[in-house]
């Protein structure tokens, strides 16, 4: 299996799927990281 000659994995322009699996990924990372408890529940500031 071979895959699409210039694909590299990246959108040309993020979309919300993207955003929630990257955002998902960072506070996974994050608590790991600081040791969270599993049902830690971030806010955001903004």
């Amino acid at each position: 299996m071979l895959p699409e000659k210039g694909a590299n994995g990246v959108s040309k322009e993020e979309s919300e799927l993207e955003f929630a699996y990257m955002e998902s990924w960072a506070k996974n990372v994050w608590a790991d990281t600081l040791g969270l408890p599993e049902n830690y529940n971030f806010t955001a500031k903004g």
